[in-house]
């Protein structure tokens, strides 16, 4: 997921520079594909559960729907009357609330939510992925618009985040088997924080001043994001992974394109550098403000008890002690 996402912009940016814009979106074509047919061949699991007469809940569907489109089309304004659209939002997204209450089979059950480690874990995700995408489309059009630096610049510099978050995702599941989440995810946390503080007091002179910066913030997300993500599915019962799992996907994108919506409400390329700048330290201090609510849900993670290193040494010592170890 890390090179995916530190590569489309690259990836991107070239196909633009070399076949226009329209080339992005049938370079997608061949993705998708792949995609279709890894799900088709892959095995099907055994149901948890029978089916029986339970209906999929498509009035819950379609106000969750409903209410997340007039969210972020309100965020953004693109039609105009964003404070009501806004409002519709939340009247759709109470609506939805009250009615999964009452279904029989909800979309969402929210009794997840009373796992504080589920809770604070899926939040942390979509603050993050908020930050990294409102980043990955501000950079780009900040040093065109400034430096008239070309697709093949802007992905050299973000190639610096695309590494060190990369290598950073591995090194962090090994960490989190042997120290656990919470340790992770607040470090990894903090490289974030410290890495948008650099930008925000850089005079940003040349491309080259975001190097180190976007470096410690791919370090920083690549250590947090598996960790967080690690907490959140182990603080649900097994039997509702599915559902926690497509509730924080819906959660993490969702922070994505909140962050975009805000960085067109903020962000305008066509103005004076000086304008410029000052719109970019905007959205770097709203991304610090975003980073420090992440910073307290890695705090609030739970820490298991005893990660995979302790467990090992404690098998240790029941077999040395002679004891029958069970499998469970």
């Amino acid at each position: 997921m890390s090179l995916a996402a530190g590569a489309g912009p690259i990836v991107g940016g070239e196909l633009v520079r070399v076949f226009g814009w329209s080339s992005v979106f049938l370079a997608n074509l061949p993705v998708l594909a792949v995609s279709a047919l890894l799900a088709i061949g892959a095995p099907r699991p055994a149901r948890p559960r029978p089916v029986g007469d339970v209906r999929f809940d498509r009035v819950g569907t379609m106000l969750l729907t409903a209410g997340l489109i007039a969210l972020v089309t309100g965020v953004e304004d693109s039609f105009g009357g964003g404070p009501l659209v806004v409002g519709l939002a939340v009247v759709l997204l109470l609506s939805f609330v009250l009615w999964e209450r009452r279904a029989p089979d909800p979309v969402i059950a929210f009794s997840l939510f009373r796992s504080r480690t589920y809770t604070a874990g899926t939040l942390l995700i979509a603050l993050q992925n908020l930050v990294m995408v409102a980043l990955l489309f501000e950079i780009p059009m900040l040093l065109d618009a400034l430096f008239s630096l070309d697709a093949e610049g802007t992905g050299q510099l973000l190639a610096f985040m695309m590494l060190t978050m990369v290598t950073s995702s591995l090194a962090a599941g090994w960490l989190t088997d042997r120290l656990g989440s919470r340790p992770v995810a607040v470090t990894g946390t903090l490289a974030c924080i410290v890495a948008i503080a650099l930008m925000r007091v850089n005079a940003l002179s040349i491309p080259g001043d975001l190097r180190v910066p976007l470096a410690l913030l791919g370090l920083g997300l690549g250590l947090a994001t598996p960790a967080a993500q690690s907490a959140a599915l182990a603080g649900v019962a097994g039997r509702m992974s599915g559902m926690a799992a497509g509730v924080g996907s819906t959660v993490r994108y969702l922070g994505g394109i909140v962050g975009v919506a805000l960085l067109v409400r903020v962000v305008d390329p066509a103005v004076a550098p000086a304008q410029l700048l000052h719109d970019h330290r905007t959205i770097l201090t709203v991304c610090l403000g975003v980073l420090v609510a992440g910073f307290l849900c890695a705090v609030l993670l739970v820490q298991p008890s005893m990660p995979l290193r302790g467990m090992r040494r404690r098998l240790k010592a029941v077999r040395a002690d002679g004891t029958t170890v069970s499998s469970t």
